[in-house]
């Protein structure tokens, strides 16, 4: 209830309370004793602040937003005499005819002090008759007055109500008792209601409560509660009391909540042919829906889809903005995530659908966990996939080969997601491959998957991908860049090796184990090896396979390559990029193992001056091509290094031969106009190897 305080001169202040208000000129009040009344009662009209023993004039008349039979003798004027103290308390009866529905403003006059205050009430509820008839006929409800936006209707039992033309409401209730109730929407006809639709459970056995939409329209701005009462024996048993909301190929819109509030199926959503729904709310499924060749969309911001009874839908839609959690394992004939959609799924491991069109922008979660298989079926194709589990060692099972968008791991430090066991998959990512928390393994076991990212791969620090734990031997191939901030293992296994077409970062608290694999560089463009904040970055073996662009070394956080291993090729210049040291070092540790050009002019180069490759153990250089240690680079010789018959190796830098350092019999490399061998051991050195007669160069 409501009411203004008013001044003769100017608006002083507007309060709110929570039974009534009132307006008040000088210190002169006006309540009532109710905000809303129904026809037929008696309205308690309270008066303070006027003159004692004044006159009072009071009347009743519908507000500016309802004028309507204010020439009715129900609101004739009349007076009273106020008290000692300036109050009063008068009835006015609420018109079984005239008032129905209607906005009323009661006014109040001091005929000596001049007060003149109002307080407004209303009876917004309109009911209709027992029968019923045309929704547009006065004669349908009681008191005469057709129900307009800011009513709240009731369709009372027995009645039966049919919409022939459009029509506003604020609320609607459909009445249970002993006989059928009845809303019949007429085909093409629209009802909007603002607010809430309530459909009650019959109260006697074998009857049913229903709106039928038919092919009309439903748009209801609150929520939707449909109720039934379980069958006593089972469907079709004693008690049979049915709430129901009923569409052909009609449509309807609710923006708040669905309820279905039964213990047996008596509690009823049904479609009978290919009708449309619209839920902007969530929907708490605890009766019966009858799909038939129907479409649910859910279209509003977070949403859910739980009860007792799992829906089984026709076509079901998450349209964009909307994340859908799954509480209770629906299923669905097609399943559609529209681009921007989410869906959560939260029981089981069965995607929903026989048919999925999962939008590349759209996201499908799942938090099931606890050592299950996700997906339990092959061949779906995800948007972005969210694994999203608190606990447990979960696996893919081989059946994950398509996400267009991103794949997110996002399990617990604990859990554990795997693409497969003993079989050799192809996953392919259309984005990038971010682990947020928990272990990725790409094989357990026998199997050799392969997994395609084709944008970037991200480890953050509780993440980490693991390539093989057992024998299988898959392959990481990432068209963008990897970055590890956590834990990175490669496989033991022959042929288990990463390949890159982007830059190569290691965290300041990343982990890199390599395990005797390679790390494969076949980007077209320029690609970069970076450490965060500085410092080395490992490798095991270390292959170049660029048509075009360097592998360069960052400069700037100041990082160097390490190889450590100790057998093969373990650096290799496959093609015809270079390795640029960009003024800083890569270091050969170790005894055996060698540097494998496969063509001419293999080039390692430094684009600014400073860069120094440092042989610290035996090693070679082996395949059919030359290398070419190019201006800017120094090569520091603390081990005996094995450049190959003349021409094999040409050095236009420097080569340094340092403590322990030595070139291998028969192996000298040639030496450019300009490049320079320097001596470096601490002791008398005889000119042995390093040199033949006919090189250029200085000494």
């Amino acid at each position: 209830m409501k009411s203004k305080f008013i001044t003769r001169i100017t608006l002083a202040f507007l309060l709110f309370l929570s039974f009534a208000a009132w307006d008040v000129q000088g210190q002169a009040t006006l309540k009532s004793d109710s905000a809303d009344y129904q026809p037929g009662s008696n309205a308690t009209l309270t008066g303070s602040g006027f003159q004692a023993g004044e006159t009072v004039t009071i009347r009743v008349l519908h507000s500016a937003n309802h004028p309507v039979d204010t020439s009715s003798t129900v609101h004739e004027p009349w007076d009273i005499t106020a008290d000692a103290s300036g109050n009063f308390v008068t009835t006015w009866h609420v018109s079984e005819f005239h008032c129905v529905g209607k906005l009323l403003r009661a006014t109040a006059i001091g005929q000596s002090s001049g007060e003149n205050v109002w307080t407004e009430f209303t009876d917004p509820t309109i009911t209709s008759t027992s029968v019923g008839g045309s929704w547009s006929s006065p004669a349908t409800w009681v008191g005469g007055v057709v129900p307009g936006a800011g009513d709240d209707v009731v369709i009372a039992v027995g009645a039966t109500v049919t919409l022939t033309d459009n029509r506003l409401a604020k609320s609607l209730i459909i009445a249970g008792g002993s006989t059928d109730t009845k809303l019949l929407i007429n085909s093409g006809i629209t009802l909007s209601v603002s607010g809430d639709v309530l459909i009650n459970s019959p109260g006697s056995n074998a009857r049913q409560n229903d709106i039928d939409v038919g092919s009309g329209v439903l748009n209801i701005g609150g929520n939707l509660n449909v109720n039934g009462t379980a069958d006593a024996g089972g469907p079709g048993g004693s008690s049979n009391r049915k709430g129901r909301l009923l569409v052909s190929t009609g449509n309807v819109d609710i923006n708040g909540n669905i309820t279905t509030n039964a213990s047996g199926a008596n509690a009823i959503l049904s479609f009978s042919n290919n009708g449309t729904l619209k839920v902007g709310g969530s929907w708490s499924h605890n009766g019966s829906f009858t799909k038939f060749t129907s479409t649910v969309t859910f279209d509003g911001t977070t949403q859910a889809i739980s009860g007792t009874v799992a829906i089984d839908f026709n076509i079901l839609t998450i349209a964009n903005g909307s994340t859908t959690t799954g509480t209770n394992a629906p299923t669905a004939s097609t399943f559609n995530i529209n681009g921007g959609g989410k869906y959560i799924q939260t029981t089981g491991a069965t995607v929903p659908g026989t048919t999925r069109n999962f939008a590349t922008t759209s996201t499908y979660e799942w938090q099931t966990g606890g050592g299950a298989n996700f997906p339990s079926a092959a061949g779906i194709a995800f948007g972005n996939l969210t694994i999203n589990t608190a606990s447990g060692n979960n696996s893919a099972g081989g059946n994950l080969t398509t996400v267009n968008g991103n794949l997110y791991i996002q399990n617990t430090t604990s859990g554990s997601y795997r693409i497969a066991g003993n079989t050799s998959p192809s996953l392919t990512i259309g984005g990038f491959l971010q682990i947020d928390a928990g272990t990725l393994n790409l094989s357990t076991g026998t199997g050799s998957p392969e997994v395609n990212v084709n944008g970037n791969v991200l480890i953050n620090g509780l993440g980490k991908i693991e390539i093989s734990t057992s024998t299988g031997a898959p392959d990481l191939n990432v068209t963008g860049n990897v970055t590890n901030n956590g834990t990175l293992i490669l496989s033991v296994n022959n042929g288990a090796d990463v390949t890159l077409g982007g830059n190569w970062t290691v965290g300041t608290a990343g982990i890199q184990t390599n395990n005797g694999r390679a790390v494969i560089f076949n980007g077209t463009s320029n690609q970069v090896v970076s450490k965060t904040g500085g410092g080395n970055v490992f490798f095991d073996y270390l292959l170049i396979n660029k048509a075009s662009g360097n592998l360069q070394i960052n400069n700037s956080p100041a990082t160097d390559i390490v190889i450590n291993s100790t057998a093969g090729d373990v650096l290799q210049l496959n093609n015809t990029g270079q390795l640029d040291l960009n003024g800083r070092s890569l270091t050969l540790n170790n005894t055996n193992g060698a540097i494998l050009t496969n063509a001419a002019n293999r080039t390692i180069t430094s684009s600014i001056a400073g860069g120094q490759i440092n042989i610290n153990g035996t090693k070679g250089i082996s395949g059919a091509g030359t290398l070419l240690l190019d201006n800017n680079v120094t090569t520091i010789l603390k081990a005996p290094m094995f450049f190959g018959t003349l021409g094999k190796t040409t050095v236009k830098g420097i080569l340094e031969i340092g403590s322990n350092g030595s070139v291998g019999s028969g192996n000298a490399p040639f030496y450019a106009s300009g490049s320079l061998l320097r001596y470096n051991s601490g002791t008398n050195y005889t000119a042995a190897n390093e040199w033949y007669a006919n090189n250029f160069g200085d000494i």
